[in-house]
């Protein structure tokens, strides 16, 4: 007998699957529509300002235009800016380029210009649109502009332009850049090995190539100071030629003095004596006349002995030691003491 062939049956699920499967996609969208209206109920993340704040914000935008008509533009710069925290409009972003570009910060200011234009295009403000635009194509026309260019020996360098790196596509173009110095810093392995300032005017374009310095080598010492010559040392023996003959002029001097009272003396008992009878007050006068004289022999004596000796120790010093072209020295002894006094007189020239 022959078999007949039943087919496969298909397994079909069952109600209570199909229900289960149901109430999850049920409970799947339920849960959907739940978060989407969460979500949307939220508040907004940036909230708009509120009325208190807008009014804040026109007072200070109103004290920002009175400072930059006056020419603060620091201070109506900072009025500016709160206004912008509050609502960011093309005028008011207008105002700020306007005062950064008279504080010299032209590149911060060009870059305003572009976002005022814009922002004012957005919102249809046509006025704001040419005004600014006027103001950014009057500004690039006297814009200085560096242009830097890497040899080939420096093409993995690392650039810095006043402390910000300089990408690839900048290298070769001319680059609008603030007024004043600026300091271009090339390291090749953490190492600096290129420096240069350099100061960009109103309307030029500066060219720095960036090349490999070599080191400069150290400048060379100065030369020693020449020792200055030491004076002469004065021998012992010289030394006590100059004590000698410095106390023999001195006692000389002091010689000399008492010769002059003496003769005072003499002359007093001349006028007052007749012949030799003198008056007996005046014998106190002699007296002081003859320790006068007996004074002048000692010091006129002493000194002359004294300056002898000098002279001698002085003039042999002389014949042992050549004394320098520039030194002059003269010592003579002449008969006779001062004041036609008798004695002798030494004299010299040093």
């Amino acid at each position: 007998m022959r078999q007949r062939l039943q087919p496969p049956r298909t397994r079909f699920p069952t109600r209570s699957a199909s229900h289960r499967q149901r109430q999850a996609l049920a409970r799947l969208l339920v849960s959907v529509a739940v978060a989407s209206t969460a979500i949307f109920a939220q508040e907004p993340i940036f909230a708009a300002p509120t009325a208190a704040e807008i009014k804040e914000a026109r007072a200070l935008f109103q004290a920002g235009l009175a400072l930059e008509a006056a020419g603060d533009y620091k201070n109506a710069l900072t009025k500016f800016h709160e206004v912008a925290a509050v609502r960011p409009t093309p005028q008011v972003m207008f105002h700020v380029a306007l005062c950064l570009e008279h504080l010299g910060r032209w590149t911060e200011a060009l870059g305003t210009y572009r976002i005022t234009i814009d922002r004012a295009r957005e919102e249809a403000a046509e006025d704001v649109v040419e005004n600014a635009d006027q103001a950014r194509q009057k500004l690039e026309q006297r814009m200085p502009r560096l242009k830097i260019l890497r040899s080939e020996s420096m093409a993995g360098a690392v650039v810095h332009l006043d402390g910000v790196l300089i990408g690839a596509a900048s290298f070769g173009v001319e680059m609008p850049s603030d007024p004043g110095e600026h300091r271009v810093v090339v390291t090749v392995d953490g190492k600096e090995v290129f420096t240069q300032v350099v100061s960009l005017e109103e309307g030029r374009v500066e060219t720095v190539t960036i090349t490999k310095q070599t080191p400069k080598a150290p400048p060379p010492l100065a030369p020693a100071p020449k020792p200055s010559p030491e004076p002469n040392p004065i021998a012992p023996s010289q030394r006590i030629g100059y004590y000698f003959l410095g106390g023999g002029i001195t006692s000389l001097v002091i010689g000399g003095m008492f010769v002059k009272l003496r003769n005072d003396t003499i002359d007093r008992l001349e006028t007052q004596c007749a012949g030799n009878h003198c008056p007996a007050s005046l014998e106190s006068t002699s007296d002081r006349g003859k320790i006068y004289m007996m004074a002048a022999n000692g010091f006129v004596g002493a000194g002359l002995l004294s300056a002898g000796i000098g002279t001698v120790i002085l003039l042999q010093r002389h014949e042992t030691e050549p004394a320098p072209q520039s030194a002059h020295t003269q010592v003579g002894l002449s008969a006779g003491g001062p004041l036609g006094a008798p004695g002798a007189t030494v004299w010299g020239n040093f």
